[in-house]
C-alpha cells in the first residue's frame, strides 16, 4: 500500500548472454546501439530500446563481477548513449517507443556520482515530460504520471507540479487516479512543493463524489488523505460509509471504459483500503472507543447489502477485530448480534463459494475463531453460534475432495453438542452406508480415496458416539455390520471405539449396555478377516466377558472354529496313500529329493492343479482356521490366552473354594476341552497345508497356557492367575487409557492457548521479529533468540534452563565448535592447500573455503570446479583469481539442498602452469553432507497415524543390534535417540527412573522424526538384554518414503555402538 510498484522488464535479448557480451568491449556495444538509434524508423528504435533494457536489467548493486553486470553498468553511465536516446528516441511519437523510454528513465542514474547533483542532460527531460503531461492522448498523460511517481529528484519534479495539479480535473478517470498519487509522491519527496496538500485532497474527493464516484479514483484519494492526515481520513471514511452513496464498481483501466454502476456495490479496492484503515485504527490505542463502536455499527448495517464476496469477507474480518478489541476493553455493545452477523456471513460465503481451496481457507479461519481466541467467553460464543450452522457444514462432507471433507469433519466434531449429536451421527451413518455400496460410493469419493474416506467417517462417528451414550449401541451395530468390507485401520478404529464404550459402561456399572455391545461383537467375529483386529477383539472379550451367557457364546465360537480346523485334519488323514516311487521325486518347490513324497503333499498338489479350490474357499473359513492356513501362530497364542481368561472368568463367577474349583463339571469340562483345542493348534505344525511351522515363541506361550490349565486346582493358584491374567492387564489398560485422555486434554489446552509460559502471552498487535531481518526493530530478538540458540548449542543438548546467560567465554566457545565443522580438502604437501568450513542454514549449505598458495610463484587463473552427487546443487561457480606466492584467498560457495538424502560435493583446483604450460590440477577430497543437520525431532501423538504411515512407506532398512557397551536397554535407546534426532512415541511409558524399567530385559518402542524438507521417517526398536553375556541384541527397522533417508539413518544407527567405545588405560 505504501510502496510504489515498479515495472519489471523481461530478460529476452539477442545480446544478453551471447558470446559477444564477454568478448567485445562495452564501448563497442554502446556505439553499436547509438548507430542503430539513428534510424528514422520507429520499429528499429523500439527493437534497440528493448535490447538496451534487457542489458541494463542485469545491473545489480551487489556487483558480483559478471560480464553482463559490467556491460550493464557501463551502458547506464555512458553519457554518449544517454544523449543519443535524448536526441533520437525522445522526439518519437510512437506509444510503444514512449513506453520503453519511460522504463529506461526509471533505471538510468540521474545524479552525478562526483557532485551528487542532477545531470545537465535531464533538463531536456523535464521539457519533454512537460509536453507529455499536456499530450492529447490520455494514455500518454497517465503513463507520464506513473513515471513521475518513481522519481525522487526534486529538481525534476518542481517544474512539473503545476501540470500535475491541472490533471486533477482531467476528464479521464485513468489520468485522475494517477494524478493524486503523483502529488502524494511529490509531497513525500518535499512537502514544500505541494503546499496545503490536505485541502487539495479534500477538494478532489468532494468533486469526485459529486461527479463520477469511481471507486479506484476515490481509493487513491483516500490513500493520499490517510498518509497526510489520519484524523481527516477517519472523518471522511465515516461520512462516506454512512451516506447512502452509490460508488461505481467499474475499473478505471487503461481503456477507460465507462461502465454502469451497479446498485449497492462498492469497488473491492476501495473496500480493501477502508478495512485496512479500520484495522489499523482498531488496534491504535489512541483511537477512542466511540469511534470503534461507530465502525462496528456501520459495518453491521452495511454488510447485509453487500453482494461482492471479497468485500463481504473484508467486512467480516473487520468485525472480528473490532469485537476482540472492544470486549477486551469491557465496552458495552450487542455482542450476540455481532457474533451472529459474523457467523452467518461466514457460512453464507462458505456455501456460495465453489472453489475448494477457498472453502478450505474459510474452514481454517472459522476453526481459528472457536479454538485460538484469547478470550474464553468470545470463543464460547463463537462455538455456540457455529453449532447452530452444523447442518450447513455437513453438506460438504461428501465432497470428492478428501482434504475438504476431512477439514469439515474436524470442524463439525468441535462444534457438535448434545442437541446436534443425533443429527450428525445420522448423516455420518448414511454416508458410511453409501460408502459400503461400491456402486453408490462413486458419488461420495473416488476409489482412490474410498478407504481413507471410510476411515475418516468411522473416526468421526466413534468420537461423537463416545461422548454421547444414547447413540452408542446404534453406532456400534452399524460399524460392526461394515467390518467385513473395511480395511485394517478402519477396523482397529471400530475396536478402539468398542473398548472406550465398554470400559465406560463397566466403570459406570452399566451392565446392560456392556452386554449388548459384547453380544453384537460376538455375532460379527466370523466376519473379521484381519489378524490384528481379531486379536484386539479376543483381548476385549477375555477382559469383559464376566457373565455366564457371554462366556458360553465366546466359547462356542472358539469351539466351532477349532472344530472346523480339526475336521480338515481328519480329512487329510483319510486320504489314501499313493504308490511311492523308489527314485528321486520332485518336491513342491521344484527341487529334487530321494525321500518319498507323502500322500498329503500329492493331495495338496492335485488340488492346486484343479483350479485351487482350497484357495477359493478362504472367504468361507472361520477366522481361526483362516489364520492357521496363513501360518499366523502369534494369533493362535492370543487365542490360547483368551481361552485361559474365559476359564478364569467362569471360575470367578462362584466363590473361590477347593470344591468349586475342582468339582464343578462345567469348569472341568472347559479345562479338558481347552487343552484339546490348544494341542490341536500345536499339531498343525506338521501339516503341509499350513506351509509354515510354528515358531518357538508362540509354541512356548501355548504350552505355558496348557501347563496353567493342568495346574489350576487350588485356590492360591487361581487367585494368582486371576491377578496376573485379569487384574494386571485391566490396570495396564486403564492406565494407558487415562494417559491418552490426559494427552488429548493437554493438546486441546495448548490449541486454545491456555497453557502458555509465564510472561509469554502476546497481544494481537504485538510486533513480530524475523531472524533473517536483524536490525533496530529486532534488537530484542537479536539479543534473546539468537543468543539463546547459541546457548543451546554450547550446552550440548542439556537442559536449556541451566544455560541462563551467554558470557564472553561462551561466545568464544562457538568459535571452537565451528572448528569441528572444518574439512581438509587437500594435503599439506600439495602446491595448493585448501580447507572448508561447512555451515548449514535450513535449506542452504555454505562452504567457506580457504585457499593457500604454498609455492614461491604466483598461481595465475586459479579457479575451482565443483560437482555434486545427490540432491545438492551448486548455485554459482566461483570466478578465477590470481594468488601470489604464499598468499591465500577465501571463497564462499552457496549450495541448495532439496532433500535429506546423502549428498557428496567433489571438485578440483585448476591453475595455469608456468611459461605457458598446460593447466595443473589438484584433486580435492570429497565433502559428505551430514543429514543430521536436517533431521528434526517431532512428537507424533497419534498411534494410528504411525501405523498408517508404516504401511504406506515403501523403503525399509533393518539394522541388527549386538553390543555390550550399554548397561540397560533404556540407555541404548536414549543414546540412539540423541544420535539420530528421533523422538519416542508414548514417552511416558518408558521411564528411566523406574527400577522396574531399568531391570527390564526386553524393550520395544516406536520412533519418529521429520526432516526440514517435510520427509517423515519411522523406526521400530526391538531389543533384549541377554542375562548370560550382558549383550543387548535385537534389531531396528527404519521406514521412509525415500531410499536415501532410510540408508543414511541406518548408517547412523550402526555407528551408535561404535561411538560409545572408550579406551580404558589399565597400567603404564
Amino acid at each position: 500500500m505504501a510502496q510504489i510498484a515498479y515495472t519489471l522488464v523481461s530478460k529476452n535479448s539477442g545480446i544478453t548472454g551471447s558470446e559477444g557480451t564477454s568478448k567485445n568491449a562495452p564501448s563497442f556495444v554502446s556505439k553499436a546501439f547509438q548507430l542503430k538509434l539513428e534510424s528514422p524508423h520507429d520499429e528499429e528504435k523500439e527493437a534497440v530500446m528493448r535490447e538496451i533494457l534487457s542489458v541494463v536489467n542485469c545491473y545489480s548493486t551487489s556487483n558480483t563481477g559478471s560480464n553482463e553486470e559490467e556491460l550493464a553498468a557501463s551502458l547506464l553511465n555512458d553519457q554518449d548513449l544517454l544523449m543519443a536516446i535524448i536526441r533520437y528516441v525522445m522526439p518519437s511519437k510512437s506509444k510503444s517507443v514512449k513506453k520503453l523510454l519511460y522504463q529506461y528513465w526509471e533505471v538510468v542514474p540521474k545524479l552525478d556520482e562526483t557532485t551528487a547533483t542532477l545531470k545537465q542532460e535531464f533538463i531536456l527531460l523535464s521539457a519533454n515530460l512537460h509536453a507529455d503531461l499536456q499530450h492529447v492522448n490520455h494514455f500518454v498523460r497517465g503513463s507520464c504520471l506513473r513515471l513521475l511517481m518513481k522519481f525522487k529528484e526534486r529538481e525534476i519534479l518542481e517544474h512539473l507540479v503545476d501540470d500535475v495539479f491541472l490533471l486533477l480535473q482531467d476528464k479521464k478517470k485513468f489520468v485522475r487516479k494517477y494524478s493524486i498519487l503523483t502529488l502524494l509522491s511529490i509531497y513525500q519527496v518535499d512537502e514544500r512543493l505541494v503546499p496545503d496538500f490536505k485541502a487539495v485532497i479534500d477538494e478532489f474527493l468532494t468533486k469526485e463524489i459529486q461527479n463520477e464516484k469511481d471507486g479506484v479514483v476515490l481509493r487513491n484519494g483516500f490513500l493520499a488523505l490517510w498518509k497526510v492526515d489520519s484524523d481527516a481520513a477517519r472523518d471522511w471514511l465515516l461520512k462516506t460509509i454512512n451516506d447512502e452513496t452509490t460508488i461505481s464498481d467499474s475499473n478505471a483501466d487503461d481503456n477507460d471504459t465507462d461502465e454502469v454502476a451497479l446498485p449497492n456495490n462498492v469497488h473491492p479496492l476501495l473496500t480493501e483500503i477502508f478495512t485496512q484503515f479500520i484495522k489499523e485504527d482498531t488496534f491504535n490505542s489512541l483511537t477512542s472507543s466511540e469511534i470503534k463502536l461507530s465502525y462496528l455499527d456501520v459495518i453491521v448495517n452495511k454488510i447485509d447489502t453487500v453482494e461482492n464476496r471479497e468485500v463481504k469477507l473484508d467486512y467480516v474480518w473487520a468485525l472480528v477485530n473490532l469485537t476482540a478489541v472492544l470486549i477486551s476493553n469491557s465496552h458495552e455493545f450487542d455482542l450476540i448480534e455481532t457474533i451472529d452477523t459474523i457467523v452467518s456471513n461466514l457460512i453464507e460465503l462458505f456455501v456460495q463459494e465453489s472453489d475448494w481451496n477457498v472453502k478450505l481457507i474459510l474452514l481454517s479461519q472459522v476453526k481459528s475463531l472457536i479454538s485460538t481466541s484469547n478470550n474464553e467467553q468470545l470463543a464460547t460464543l463463537y462455538k455456540q453460534q457455529m453449532s447452530l450452522q452444523v447442518h450447513t457444514l455437513i453438506s460438504v462432507i461428501n465432497s470428492s475432495d478428501p482434504f475438504l471433507s476431512e477439514a469439515a469433519l474436524k470442524l463439525i466434531l468441535d462444534l457438535v453438542d448434545f442437541k446436534t449429536s443425533v443429527e450428525v451421527v445420522s448423516f455420518l451413518k448414511k454416508e458410511l452406508l453409501v460408502s459400503f455400496d461400491i456402486k453408490k460410493s462413486q458419488s461420495v469419493a473416488s476409489k482412490e480415496f474410498l478407504n481413507q474416506y471410510r476411515t475418516l467417517l468411522i473416526t468421526s462417528i466413534t468420537k461423537v458416539a463416545s461422548d454421547y451414550d444414547k447413540v452408542a449401541v446404534e453406532v456400534a451395530t452399524l460399524l460392526l455390520d461394515g467390518m467385513a468390507v473395511l480395511d485394517t485401520t478402519a477396523c482397529l478404529e471400530v475396536v478402539g471405539f468398542l473398548k472406550k464404550i465398554i470400559s465406560k459402561a463397566d466403570s459406570n456399572n452399566n451392565s446392560q449396555l456392556k452386554s449388548q455391545l459384547i453380544e453384537k461383537l460376538i455375532l460379527k467375529l466370523d466376519d473379521i478377516r484381519h489378524a490384528r483386529v481379531y486379536r484386539s477383539c479376543l483381548w476385549l472379550l477375555g477382559e469383559y466377558c464376566n457373565d455366564k451367557k457371554l462366556i458360553v457364546s465366546v466359547w462356542n465360537h472358539l469351539r466351532e472354529s477349532l472344530a472346523a480346523s480339526k475336521s480338515i485334519e481328519k480329512k487329510s488323514e483319510a486320504v489314501p496313500e499313493v504308490a511311492q516311487s523308489s527314485g528321486p521325486v520332485i518336491l513342491p518347490d521344484g527341487t529334487y529329493s530321494n525321500a518319498p513324497l507323502n500322500a498329503e503333499t500329492v493331495t495338496a498338489k492335485d488340488e492346486e492343479d484343479e483350479d485351487s479350490p482350497a484357495t477359493e474357499d478362504l472367504d468361507e473359513l472361520p477366522p481361526i482356521k483362516l489364520f492357521l492356513r496363513k501360518g499366523d501362530y502369534y494369533t493362535m497364542s492370543i487365542v490360547s490366552t483368551c481361552i485361559v481368561k474365559l476359564i478364569l472368568q467362569a471360575v470367578s463367577l462362584s466363590p473361590l473354594t477347593e470344591k468349586n474349583i475342582t468339582s464343578t463339571p462345567v469348569v472341568n469340562g472347559m479345562k479338558q476341552e481347552a487343552i484339546l483345542m490348544l494341542i490341536n493348534i500345536i499339531r498343525y505344525k506338521n501339516e503341509v497345508i499350513v506351509g509354515k511351522n510354528i515358531d518357538e515363541d508362540s509354541k512356548e506361550k501355548i504350552m505355558q497356557n496348557i501347563e496353567i490349565l493342568l495346574n489350576l486346582n487350588s485356590v492360591a493358584i487361581v487367585e494368582k492367575m486371576i491377578s496376573l491374567y485379569l487384574e494386571t492387564t485391566m490396570d495396564a489398560f486403564q492406565k494407558q487409557f487415562k494417559s491418552l485422555q490426559f494427552s488429548k486434554a493437554v493438546l486441546q489446552k495448548n490449541s486454545k492457548g491456555d497453557v502458555l509460559p509465564k510472561n509469554e502471552s502476546y497481544g494481537v498487535d504485538s510486533q513480530i521479529g524475523f531472524r533473517l531481518l536483524p536490525g533496530s526493530s529486532n534488537s530484542k530478538l537479536s539479543e534473546n533468540s539468537i543468543l539463546k540458540d547459541i546457548g543451546h548449542a554450547i550446552s550440548g543438548g542439556k537442559d536449556s534452563s541451566k544455560v541462563s546467560s551467554i558470557s564472553d567465554a561462551s561466545v568464544k566457545a562457538t568459535a571452537t565448535s565451528k572448528l569441528a565443522k572444518i574439512v581438509q580438502l587437500t594435503g599439506f604437501s600439495d602446491p595448493v592447500y585448501a580447507e572448508a568450513c561447512i555451515l548449514t542454514n535450513q535449506f542452504d549449505l555454505t562452504l567457506d573455503l580457504l585457499i593457500v598458495n604454498q609455492t614461491k610463484e604466483t598461481l595465475k587463473n586459479l579457479h575451482l570446479q565443483f560437482s555434486t552427487l545427490g540432491d545438492v546443487k551448486i548455485l554459482e561457480q566461483p570466478s578465477s583469481i590470481n594468488v601470489i606466492a604464499h598468499g591465500f584467498h577465501r571463497f564462499i560457495i552457496n549450495c541448495k539442498v532439496s532433500s535429506a538424502d546423502t549428498g557428496v560435493i567433489f571438485g578440483n583446483i585448476i591453475y595455469d602452469g608456468a611459461h605457458g604450460d598446460d593447466s595443473k590440477y589438484v584433486i580435492m577430497n570429497d565433502v559428505h553432507i551430514n543429514i543430521m543437520d536436517y533431521i528434526k525431532k517431532q512428537d507424533l501423538k497419534d498411534d494410528n497415524k504411525f501405523r498408517v504411515m508404516w504401511n504406506e512407506f515403501e523403503w525399509e532398512n533393518k539394522i541388527n543390534v549386538k553390543t555390550t557397551n550399554f548397561q540397560t536397554c533404556q540407555e541404548y535407546l536414549y543414546k540412539l535417540c540423541d544420535f539420530t534426532n528421533m523422538e519416542i512415541l508414548n514417552k511416558n511409558d518408558i521411564n528411566a527412573d523406574d527400577e522396574a524399567d531399568e531391570s527390564a530385559r526386553f524393550l520395544s518402542c516406536n520412533l519418529f522424526a521429520k526432516s526440514s524438507f517435510g520427509e517423515e521417517v519411522l523406526a521400530n526398536v526391538c531389543i533384549e538384554k541377554l542375562p548370560e553375556t550382558d549383550e543387548i541384541v535385537g534389531n531396528v527397522r527404519i521406514r521412509s518414503e525415500g531410499q536415501g533417508l532410510a540408508l543414511s539413518l541406518g548408517e547412523r544407527i550402526a555407528m551408535v555402538a561404535k561411538n560409545v567405545k572408550k579406551l580404558k588405560l589399565d597400567k603404564i
